[in-house]
C-alpha cells in the first residue's frame, strides 16, 4: 500500500507507552509518532485532535500525498460528554456546559484556520462537519456541514447537499472517474468554470471487486473497548 495510516488507536498506545502493534502503516512510522502526542494538554478531546493533525503534518513532509484524510474526534467527545445527559431544567449547569462546547468549535476553528493558510497551489480543503452523535440521535433530521476551498473552488452556496456526495467529488479533484455503482455525484457547482472546462466529470461502470480481508486480533482490543466506552462512543 502506498501511502501510510495512523489508526484511533494509535494515540491510545502512545499514551500508555506501549509497543506498536499495527495501528501505524508502515510500521517504522510509528516511532515518529510517539513524541506528537502533546501530554501538556489535559483535555483528551483537544488533545487527540492536536496529535491527529501533527501526525499528518509529520508524514506528508517526506512525500506529500494525493490525498490526505483526517478525522478530528474532539468536537464530537466534548458534545456529548457536555450534553449527552444534560438535564434541560438545570439551567446554570447547562449553560456552563454550552460554554465548554463553544469554546471547543473555537478551538477546532483555529485549527481549521491554520490548515486553510497552508493550503498550496493546486490543493483543496474538504470540510465534512457530520452532525454528531447527539444530533443523530434527536427527533429532528440531522444536518452537517460541508465547505471546499482552494484555488479550484468557485465561491457559492450549494444549498442542500448529500454526505454521498463528499466521495465522489474528491475522487473528481483527484482526476479520478466517478463508478456508476456510487450513490452520490460530482457537486460540479462547487467547482470553478475554469476548472470544470478543463476537467469534465468521466465515469466508469465499476472500480471491481476487492478480495475479502480478515481482521487481526490484539491483545490491545480490551484496552481499546475501554477507551471507548469512557468516550461515550460504546456502551
Amino acid at each position: 500500500m502506498n501511502g501510510w495510516l495512523v489508526s484511533d488507536r494509535a494515540a491510545f498506545k502512545i499514551e500508555k507507552g506501549l509497543p506498536a502493534d499495527r495501528e501505524v502503516h508502515p510500521p517504522e512510522a510509528f516511532e515518529t509518532l510517539r513524541p506528537l502526542l502533546d501530554a501538556s494538554e489535559l483535555e483528551l478531546a483537544r488533545r487527540l485532535d492536536l496529535f491527529h493533525l501533527a501526525a499528518a503534518r509529520a508524514l506528508r513532509a517526506s512525500a506529500p500525498p494525493d490525498l490526505e484524510a483526517v478525522y478530528l474526534p474532539g468536537l464530537d467527545i466534548v458534545t456529548m460528554h457536555e450534553l449527552g445527559e444534560a438535564p434541560a431544567s438545570d439551567l446554570a449547569a447547562l449553560d456552563a456546559k454550552l460554554a465548554t462546547v463553544r469554546a471547543q468549535y473555537r478551538f477546532v476553528d483555529t485549527l481549521l484556520a491554520a490548515a486553510t493558510a497552508g493550503l498550496g497551489p493546486g490543493e483543496v480543503l474538504v470540510l465534512v462537519g457530520d452532525p454528531g452523535r447527539l444530533a443523530r440521535g434527536s427527533a429532528t433530521p440531522a444536518e452537517g456541514l460541508l465547505v471546499l476551498a482552494g484555488e479550484a473552488v468557485a465561491a457559492v452556496d450549494l444549498g442542500s447537499a448529500s454526505e454521498r456526495d463528499v466521495a465522489p467529488t474528491v475522487l473528481h479533484l483527484l482526476g479520478l472517474p466517478r463508478s456508476r455503482e456510487l450513490d452520490g455525484q460530482v457537486l460540479e457547482a462547487s467547482l470553478s468554470e475554469s476548472f470544470r472546462r478543463e476537467h469534465p466529470v468521466r465515469t466508469v461502470d465499476s472500480y471491481g471487486r476487492r478480495p475479502p480481508s480478515h481482521p487481526a486480533d490484539s491483545a490491545f482490543d480490551q484496552d481499546v473497548l475501554e477507551q471507548l466506552k469512557s468516550l461515550g462512543y460504546i456502551q
